[in-house]
């Protein structure tokens, strides 16, 4: 077994609602087996109702959780906290791993209707994961260079989906979508794409490649990502089902960042680096 030495037991970054590198989704939803599928709340499911949940549990030396409590649900008083107890409570060994217990871990659940599924499926073992991380992005002279005369003036946010190598070249960048939609800043983003480089992640000791999204600002005005009346556990579970966020619904309110960050933060990264099995890795919470 793997032994991971406690100084390499470092949470997953914390997620800035407007400054967003996370895993990139999947073109296709997670499958949850039935039994954990079954925990979903009936009535919030029966409705249509998409949710989320963070529990804060013990962890033991093979990665089982332990002692949880329920930290935050949303929408509240609908079930998905005591759900995301039962699930915790099913969450296998890694017996791969053999790692310092914890007393304080902060496990995500995120619970869609439409498609069904729970993300991560809790029938699969945990894994100790540290996400790859940008350690060098372009300048902003990089950034105003690469603006097309036909783009001059133009402000916009660009996702674009890359590989996070083992030597921290990115690379293999595609994009997800921009705001707003016109189609002119989507080729600026990938261009700028040779001008980052990361801090290559890994998964229980191994350093791995992995999916990495970026946001790419451009331009002095950038639109606001999500104004309030934005459905953000909603989108979340769009983005983990590989769909593009939801319209916005107003133009000109101020966003709504606490709910963004408490729906990013329930969607579980589902980047999987291309050496690592198929189990699924939870976000680890730094202690707040």
């Amino acid at each position: 077994m793997a032994a991971i030495p406690s100084s390499k037991l470092i949470a997953a970054p914390t997620f800035a609602a407007l400054a967003l590198v996370a895993s990139a989704a999947n073109a296709a939803p997670p499958q949850t087996p039935a039994e954990a599928l079954a925990l979903y709340p009936k009535a919030a499911h029966d409705g249509g109702i998409d949710g989320s949940a963070v529990v804060v549990c013990g962890r033991d030396e093979h990665l089982r959780h332990v002692n949880c409590r329920i930290e935050r649900e949303i929408p509240p008083n609908l079930g998905f906290g005591q759900a995301a107890l039962a699930l915790a409570a099913l969450t296998p060994a890694n017996a791969s791993v053999t790692a310092p217990p914890e007393a304080r871990d902060y496990v995500s659940y995120l619970f869609c209707a439409n498609p069904d599924f729970i993300d991560p499926n809790p029938l699969e073992p945990e894994h100790l994961h540290i996400w790859a991380e940008l350690d060098r992005e372009p300048t902003p002279a990089q950034l105003a260079a690469a603006m097309p005369a036909n783009a001059k003036g133009v402000s916009g946010r660009v996702f674009i989906t890359c590989t996070a190598e083992t030597d921290g070249a990115v690379d293999n960048c595609a994009e997800r979508f921009e705001r707003p939609a016109e189609g002119k800043l989507g080729p600026v983003a990938l261009s700028l794409a040779p001008h980052y480089h990361a801090i290559p992640g890994s998964l229980d000791g191994r350093t791995t490649a992995e999916s990495i999204q970026i946001q790419v600002v451009l331009g002095p005005n950038p639109p606001l990502l999500a104004p309030r009346g934005w459905a953000p556990v909603a989108d979340a579970c769009r983005w983990r089902a590989g769909l593009p966020p939801l319209p916005r619904r107003t133009a000109t309110a101020a966003p709504d960042l606490a709910a963004i960050a408490d729906a990013l933060a329930a969607a579980q990264p589902p980047g999987r680096p291309r050496v690592a099995a198929t189990a699924p890795i939870h976000f680890k919470g730094r202690e707040r």
